[in-house]
């Protein structure tokens, strides 16, 4: 094996093999730094994608908290519009007793 390879590399210069050797090593790193950046990209794709888990968790929280805060009021409404009708009520009931005696 090792005359094969002697074989195939005596048929080039050494300029030549420098050369490719040159072209090798400047395609590894080229490699590698494009294998940076996308881990790079990736991670900041996977911080963008925990930021909106976070702000779709709000808002679903947000929109929870208005349906609970508008049941709320609208059960305060209610409790007053009860509280206004018995009032009424009693007041209607006072006054026939007044009429009364």
């Amino acid at each position: 094996m090792e005359t094969t390879i002697v074989k195939t590399l005596s048929k080039y210069s050494e300029t030549e093999l420098l050369e490719t050797i040159v072209r090798t090593s400047y395609n590894i790193v080229s490699l590698d730094f494009k294998k940076q950046q996308l881990q790079e990209r990736a991670s900041l794709i996977a911080e963008v994608l925990v930021q909106k888990d976070e702000l779709q968790a709000e808002v679903t929280q947000a929109e929870t908290l208005g349906i609970k805060t508008y049941e709320v009021y609208r059960a305060e409404l209610k409790a007053v519009e009860d509280a206004e009708l018995k009032a009424i009520e009693d007041a209607k009931l006072a006054e026939e007793e007044v009429i009364e005696k």
